[in-house]
């Protein structure tokens, strides 16, 4: 599966580098517009995962883009809970699903499991990759915002 984050904060990115080792996935952390655009041109992501408040990109053109290059893309995005508009922009511009920080971490094990076995299958059928529903991965429902 191709992961790809786009975060500056050093703690967020730790914890997603951290966990998709644990899982042997590879993970390409992406922290500036020019990167992100080259490496979606290069291998475009089967998952994306998106901080809304990272500095140096702005996240809702990021995942427009990401959604453009690869419709099948499955984008998670967190954010600080008090910004509902901003989540429900990113929601409009091509994420599957936004959360809270504190119930990113939460989900992030989740995520990427079961994105890893959905690319994973779609890989052995032939396909480009499996549709799920925009609240997230089979049996994960996030907290409304």
């Amino acid at each position: 599966m191709a992961l790809a984050a786009i975060v500056t904060d050093l703690i967020f990115s730790t914890k997603i580098v951290t966990e998709a080792r644990a899982q042997k996935r590879q993970v390409r952390v992406l922290r500036s517009y020019s990167v992100l655009s080259e490496f979606l041109r290069a291998t475009p992501p089967d998952m994306l995962i998106v901080d809304m408040n990272c500095g140096g990109i702005n996240p809702l053109s990021a995942i427009t883009l990401a959604k453009t290059s690869k419709p099948s893309c499955k984008i998670v995005a967190y954010l600080s809970h008090t910004q509902q508009d901003l989540a429900q922009q990113a929601i409009q511009a091509g994420a599957e699903q936004v959360v809270p920080r504190s119930e990113f971490v939460v989900l992030l094990p989740t995520w990427v499991q079961t994105y890893a076995d959905a690319a994973a299958v779609s890989q052995q059928a032939g396909i480009e990759n499996v549709s799920e529903s925009r609240s997230g991965p089979a049996g994960v429902q996030p907290k409304s915002l």
